[in-house]
């Protein structure tokens, strides 16, 4: 692994790991939360991930947004980014396929040169292919960190 990875969580990682403790979201968030991260990795967040998180956990429970906040708050995450990515950017993913909220997150993937988008989005998992970053699963991220590979 890079001395800092830069990692991008979709909005489903929130909404799953904040929605079902059981999931793999859950431990994902679990473990980003609870180790010492210092200097080994950053938790990047676009304004794109938190609108649709925030929405979604507002239907789920009424204090739910707050335990996104909370994480948002902690290392490793980097608190939220409200700067656009660049539109040639957002224009690139258009051009691949990708809805345009979808978009403006592996655009903003790239821009932060991010080494992994994680989500379980099948449209990013099985449609996006990026030499700017991976995108990967919750399962198979919590694997990369616990092997360190």
């Amino acid at each position: 692994m890079p001395a800092t990875l830069i990692v991008v969580l979709d909005s489903n990682e929130y909404i799953f790991g904040i929605g079902d403790p059981t999931s793999e979201s859950a431990a994902l968030l679990d473990a980003l939360a609870t180790r010492d991260w210092q200097g080994t990795l950053v938790v990047a967040t676009p304004w794109m991930v938190e609108r649709e998180v925030v929405r979604n956990l507002s239907a789920l429970a009424p204090m739910a947004s707050r335990t996104f906040y909370f994480l948002l708050a902690h290392a490793p995450w980097d608190g939220v980014t409200y700067t656009d990515p660049p539109s040639e950017l957002v224009l690139k993913y258009l051009d691949l396929g990708l809805a345009e909220e979808d978009a403006i997150i592996a655009a903003f993937a790239e821009m932060v040169n991010a080494q992994y988008l994680v989500s379980e989005n099948r449209h990013f998992l099985e449609g996006l292919k990026s030499d700017a970053f991976q995108v990967i699963n919750a399962a198979a991220f919590l694997e990369m960190v616990k092997t360190g590979t």
